[in-house]
């Protein structure tokens, strides 16, 4: 009978540790994540819907650390490493902790996060968001954002001066083409249509321009459209010119109806007149006028006329298999506009042409015509 109670009394011992141990893991995964918690409130733009939702995370870590009960030694004075035990002084740290807690959570009450929809039904006839930040990752809307969540006005121009400054410095167009579209989903969300968004749009326009991405110039030339429509002043006849342009590269069959409505007065601004004899010169495949066109267009002209340049250049490479004896590769270099004879050479060879390196002449009869599309 004694060694059936010393092995009961062993047992108990060993559960007992085992709770404690228990016990004590728990309390040190409950401090772990109060610490991470206050760390995340303590960041600094922290929205009110995720502070929400951490205050609670942090009230339940509180309340389960402050159910565990004091660490039970069974005779063992050194305890269990980690684990605090419940002594008076302990108890009195944890009232002054949660009473801390509780005075943060006073001083800024929780409200639900205002959208700007609501915000205008409630009367306000204008209702501008209240973010600072100057850049701001551009994400797909699937609701209507917060108040929070949006840029007033008065950031956003100067995010657009940021924008720009950091263009001016590494011209990474990643990076702006994102900062560019963030500022103009804040207009949009906050029906602003005035001449600083006209501003925001003519800006993207040039740089998407300038860096060949048809894709984001197009629906900023749509909305600029639009906003000239409706009397909002801007640079109405530069981005009308790139219009005929776009449509000369991308849909030359739309080039007509695009020419029928532009205004009278307009074509009498330069870069409409060098809009129309750009067309004309790639209509007649002028390649001498498109040139001399392309050495005095205005603004961002030339980098809509590369892709006309480079369809005139693929026509005359095709007639170029037509004659006979050989072309010299001075001559072709200088017709199809090229600053090189080794440009002008690898130009023809991508399309089929043969070329004589040494002769420095192109030998139309074993040349194949390059296929053409209007």
């Amino acid at each position: 009978m004694g060694k059936k109670k010393r092995i009961e009394e062993s047992a108990v011992d060993i559960r007992g540790n085992r709770n404690a141990k228990s016990d004590a893991d728990a309390g040190v995964q409950a401090k772990k994540k109060i610490l991470k918690l206050t760390k995340k409130l303590q960041q600094p733009g922290v929205p009110p819907e995720k502070k929400a939702r951490l205050l609670n995370k942090l009230e339940g870590s509180l309340a389960k650390l402050d159910s565990l009960p004091g660490l039970q030694t069974n005779g063992h004075p050194a305890g269990i490493p980690g684990f605090v035990t419940r002594t008076p002084e302990e108890e009195a740290r944890r009232q002054q902790r949660a009473a801390r807690f509780q005075e943060c959570m006073s001083s800024a009450p929780l409200q639900e996060a205002v959208t700007l929809q609501a915000a205008r039904s409630e009367g306000k006839q204008a209702v501008y968001g209240q973010n600072q930040q100057l850049e701001k990752e551009y994400l797909r809307l699937t609701s209507m954002p917060t108040i929070d969540a949006v840029r007033p006005p008065s950031v956003l121009k100067k995010a657009l001066k940021h924008v720009q400054q950091r263009w001016m410095q590494d011209a990474h167009y990643e990076y702006a083409c994102e900062q560019l579209k963030s500022i103009r989903q804040d207009l949009t969300v906050q029906l602003i249509r005035n001449e600083f968004t006209v501003h925001v749009y003519e800006t993207h326009a040039r740089i998407a321009l300038e860096q060949g991405d048809l894709a984001e110039f197009n629906p900023c030339l749509s909305l600029l459209q639009q906003l000239y429509a409706d009397k909002i002043e801007g640079n109405e006849t530069e981005f009308m010119a790139y219009g005929l342009l776009y449509a000369a590269v991308t849909n030359p069959k739309q080039l007509a109806m695009e020419l029928r409505g532009v205004p009278c007065t307009a074509w009498q601004h330069p870069y409409m007149e060098h809009a129309l004899r750009v067309c004309l010169a790639c209509a007649r495949s002028d390649a001498c006028e498109l040139l001399d066109l392309y050495a005095s267009a205005p603004r961002m002209t030339p980098y809509l006329m590369d892709g006309l340049l480079e369809r005139l250049r693929v026509r005359l490479a095709a007639a170029l298999s037509a004659y006979s004896p050989s072309v010299p590769l001075a001559s072709v270099a200088g017709t199809l506009g090229f600053d090189t004879l080794r440009q002008a050479g690898e130009f023809l060879e991508r399309r089929g042409a043969v070329v004589d390196w040494k002769a420095l002449v192109v030998v139309t009869k074993q040349s194949k015509a390059p296929t053409v599309t209007l």
